[in-house]
């Protein structure tokens, strides 16, 4: 932990009442590594055990699935984690290649899938930085893992690269929860900190922070218009749209 960001992490331990505020502080003096690094980190105890991995598609990618994914269809994964949406996928005689940037959950993952013979091809890395190529039916984001990209720009330019992978009438997947959108006072005070201490990235309104005890943990909470909003800048447009009650799933293709 660099010296600014420990000092400010030292602030929001003293302080209890206003602990968040310098929490934020404290996250936006890091870099985007050391931001990426925490969320890798998040991810690294997720669905690890075998009950977990043999739960399969929740009902809201079931739907996306059922309706546009096709037996033999390439499959992009992005967010695989240790397997639970790679199997049936794979099941379905799907050929997916998996992009993940937690190191544990893809190792389990690389032991499941080679056990039980599907035609996977495993990526490690985050799907922004890892090399692509070849064309695909369908990619899809991960339960919830957009959410974890920082950066509206740098999601954009994520859903542009996973648009560029797809063949003729191929559709991207991505899924979000609904919910309430963190303090805008905090992510502003804490954007003027981010750029005092040259930081090269910022907070923007609707990421949420968090103190783990061990790192600093990120995700982001969308309004409509924003998603709309990226989703264009993509070149993308909304095909389908599965409204749940604390969740949206949507199906993207070109324009």
């Amino acid at each position: 932990m660099r010296s600014v960001t420990r000092v400010f992490f030292l602030v929001a331990r003293v302080f209890g009442g206003v602990s968040t505020l310098f929490h934020y502080c404290a996250a936006a003096t890091l870099s985007l590594q050391e931001l990426k690094d925490g969320i890798r980190s998040d991810w690294q105890d997720f669905n690890l055990s075998e009950d977990e991995i043999e739960e399969g598609l929740v009902p809201s990618e079931h739907d996306l699935v059922d309706r546009f994914v096709k037996a033999g269809d390439a499959v992009l994964l992005i967010g695989s984690g240790s397997g639970r949406d790679v199997i049936p996928l794979g099941d379905r005689g799907c050929h997916v290649t998996c992009v993940e940037p937690a190191s544990t959950p893809f190792k389990i993952a690389c032991r499941v899938l080679r056990e039980r013979h599907l035609p996977v091809t495993m990526l490690e890395g985050f799907f922004e930085d890892v090399p692509l190529s070849g064309r695909f039916a369908v990619a899809t984001f991960s339960y919830y893992c957009y959410c974890y990209i920082p950066d509206s720009r740098r999601r954009v330019a994520a859903l542009r690269k996973a648009a560029t992978h797809l063949a003729v009438g191929g559709h991207v997947f991505l899924n979000y929860p609904i919910e309430a959108r963190p303090n805008t006072l905090r992510i502003r005070f804490a954007q003027a900190v981010g750029a005092v201490c040259g930081s090269d990235w910022r907070l923007e309104l609707g990421d949420a922070i968090a103190w783990t005890g061990s790192h600093y943990a990120y995700s982001h909470a969308f309004s409509p218009e924003e998603i709309a909003a990226e989703v264009d800048a993509a070149g993308l447009r909304v095909v389908y749209r599965r409204d749940d009650q604390n969740e949206m799933a949507i199906a993207l293709t070109a324009h």
